[in-house]
């Protein structure tokens, strides 16, 4: 059974989707925004996933001009941005505090969730 199967389980749809996504580099990063402001009309603080994906995505911009960005995805990217040694540890730095945010915010999510249900 895939994950995401599992999860559909447990929770509607939308609430699925958000618990599987994480942070990595993307193309288009409009493909789950509008899961994320579907959910934010019931869970206010959702809506700050979003500026995360913003604050990264600034600093990114300060050193690539590329095609490719931060932006939400369920599965792993293989993706890579060149960049100057310096900056990309700077830039990976960063995505692991944006990270360890998201990934709090994904926990207060799922705990809530899990008093919904009980």
């Amino acid at each position: 059974m895939r994950f995401l199967d599992y999860m559909r389980l447990s929770s509607n749809e939308e609430e699925s989707i958000f618990r599987s996504l994480k942070i990595d580099i993307v193309e288009s990063d409009t493909e789950y925004r509008d899961i994320i402001d579907a959910l934010s009309l019931k869970y206010q603080y959702i809506k700050e996933s979003i500026d995360i994906i913003d604050e990264i995505n600034k600093d990114l911009k300060k050193v690539y001009s590329g095609k490719y960005k931060y932006g939400f995805c369920m599965d792993e990217s293989n993706k890579t941005v060149k960049m100057k040694e310096s900056y990309r540890n700077k830039i990976y730095e960063k995505y692991f505090k944006v990270n360890d945010k998201f990934c709090a915010l994904k926990k207060r999510f799922e705990e809530e969730l899990s008093f919904t249900i009980i």
